[in-house]
């Protein structure tokens, strides 16, 4: 197994953000237990805030959301 170390470091623009990510995917087979575990767990936590604070996602409407799941359930034709 490869060891992938990648600096821990606020994220303050997309391209931290891109940087990050691809650090991420380098650590996606960390060990349990490993400090790369530790990395990862980091990384993604700023990952997350970074990605949180700039691309809020909205949460549906609430009819299209009940339309959605009436549709999973097969109970609209």
């Amino acid at each position: 197994m490869q060891r992938h170390s990648c600096e821990i470091m606020n994220i303050e623009s997309d391209a931290d953000d891109e940087a990050a990510l691809a650090c991420v995917a380098l650590l996606m087979d960390a060990a349990a237990g490993s400090p790369q575990e530790d990395e990862l767990n980091a990384l993604a936590m700023l990952v997350e805030q970074y990605e949180r604070a700039h691309y809020p996602i909205a949460p549906p409407d609430p009819l299209d959301a009940n339309l959605f799941r009436l549709d999973q359930q097969g109970m609209i034709r």
